[in-house]
């Protein structure tokens, strides 16, 4: 009978540690402004270091609006120093 109890427990805890994740993470600006709209997502680590890798991000970029106007492209960076535009 313990052993159902603890199993119970822990489904009870995984929901509620869902349930909290997902309202947390619908909170952001950044999500409510995407919500419902075509998304690309890219990753460059330093995207401002001037490596010349930042030439081949933006040229992806660009070529992904002009091929599908509609989507939103996000990029992630390990940039900390860079101000919004």
């Amino acid at each position: 009978a313990s052993g159902v109890t603890v199993v119970l427990l822990l489904g009870a805890l995984l929901l509620g540690l869902r349930w909290y994740s997902r309202r947390c993470s619908g909170a952001s600006e950044i999500t409510r402004a995407l919500k419902g709209r075509e998304t690309i997502g890219l990753f460059h680590p330093y995207a401002h270091a001037g490596g010349g890798g930042e030439r081949v991000l933006w040229c992806a970029i660009h070529a992904v609006q002009e091929s599908h106007p509609g989507v939103v492209c996000v990029v992630y960076t390990g940039d900390t120093d860079v101000a919004k535009p």
